[in-house]
């Protein structure tokens, strides 16, 4: 792999990192600024429908639920990133969340993750999303869990680690940590 494409690859983790990272902080602002306006997705919380645009996530922001829950933490194992082209690019990983239960025993999930990202005018953008599995965050929160899907929030910082490998990010959202 040649310097310039492993380059290429770190801004795309990076970019991806920058994107969990507004989600935890809670800026949507950011969040949009990242996202391409027509944004697809596929996830659990879409009940299997196409999700098309931010509003949906917006929700989600303007919701932020109970701030008194314990972190999340959640780990992205071996991210692979595809170079299609010099200006659009796609990332594939597993994302491990780590939690508390509401009995307070540490629990796990997985999802499987893939973004696909176009550059336009010098920025990197997502412009589709598909996660797999269950939600990256448990629901939790002062209802039943699977009426309040957004409770249990915690603000913290996100990182790359490991040369790239491996990113942790403590979630900030309980629904998960990478609309």
């Amino acid at each position: 792999m040649s310097g310039h494409t492993s380059a290429r690859k770190q801004e795309i983790i990076s970019v991806t990192e920058q994107l969990i990272e507004a989600v935890n902080s809670g800026d949507f602002e950011s969040y949009v600024r990242i996202c391409d306006p027509g944004l697809t997705s596929f996830e659990p919380e879409g009940q299997g429908n196409l999700v098309e645009g931010t509003d949906f996530h917006r929700f989600y922001f303007d919701h932020p639920g109970s701030r008194s829950s314990p972190p999340v933490h959640t780990t992205i194992l071996n991210p692979h990133v595809h170079m299609l082209g010099e200006d659009a690019a796609c990332i594939a990983y597993v994302r491990l969340t780590q939690f508390v239960d509401a009995h307070g025993r540490p629990r796990s999930s997985q999802s499987e993750e893939t973004r696909v990202w176009h550059r336009r005018d010098a920025r990197w953008q997502n412009v589709h999303f598909h996660c797999s599995g269950v939600t990256a965050a448990p629901l939790r929160g002062p209802t039943h869990p699977s009426r309040d899907p957004v409770a249990g929030l915690a603000r913290t910082r996100s990182h790359v680690g490991d040369g790239g490998h491996v990113t942790s990010s403590h979630l900030a959202c309980g629904w998960r940590s990478h609309c």
